[in-house]
């Protein structure tokens, strides 16, 4: 059973994603976002929507351990599995894209296709992971699927 991500969460997570720069160096400090979304995580310890929302904002600073972390974390309080594997493939693309080392990239891709092999297998139509697919594609020798 998925859980929904509450309305102010989702529209909390989109500010952060849309208020961000769409790549990061991993050598800035922590996005500005973290320091409020650190703090509705303590009003609101159990929101696993907050905790995905940071590792967002956590991704957005290049903090990956992070943001990980947070979604682990996100994981286990809303027992969500295949939800989560849907963050994570985002995380590890985005990671990838970030990546000076080719080997490293190409590992984190190969970890981003695993997660969305998974999401997708059991949301078959879901547009935005279908988009990450094929940008994952492009970037690999052999398909995900």
């Amino acid at each position: 059973m998925s859980q929904r991500i509450p309305a102010p969460t989702a529209v909390a997570l989109l500010v952060t994603l849309l208020s961000a720069p769409l790549t990061s160096s991993g050598h800035d400090g922590p996005h500005p976002a973290t320091d409020l979304l650190s703090q509705q995580i303590e009003a609101a310890p159990a929101d696993a929507g907050l905790y995905i929302s940071r590792a967002y904002s956590y991704l957005e600073s290049g903090h990956w351990a992070a943001a990980f972390a947070d979604l682990d974390f996100a994981e286990a309080l809303a027992g969500a599995v295949v939800e989560a594997d849907l963050h994570r493939a985002r995380a590890y693309h985005w990671w990838a894209m970030n990546s000076a080392d080719e080997a490293l990239a190409t590992a984190r891709r190969e970890r981003s296709c695993t997660h969305l092999d998974r999401f997708l297998d059991a949301h078959p139509q879901h547009a935005e992971a279908a988009g990450l697919l094929e940008r994952l594609e492009a970037l690999r020798d052999d398909p995900c699927r």
